[in-house]
């Protein structure tokens, strides 16, 4: 936790999601559009995802 009480969170860039999940980067982009993994958009429009969400996802995908 930081001084003003909240705990940072780990971003992963497009590139390393796609990478964990081997597909193109356009691929993560069309699942952030489609709500199946949550995304943060920058001010400088670059997207990040947080990283505990998409290990879940990971984990969820790898079950089926």
């Amino acid at each position: 936790m930081n001084a003003r009480g909240w705990a940072p969170v780990e971003l992963l860039t497009t590139r390393e999601v796609a990478l964990m999940f081997g597909v193109h980067s356009g691929t993560v982009a069309n699942w952030a559009k489609a709500g199946l993994i949550p995304v943060i958009q920058l001010p400088s429009g670059r997207r990040r995802y947080p990283a505990d969400a998409i290990r879940a996802f990971f984990e969820t995908v790898e079950n089926e």
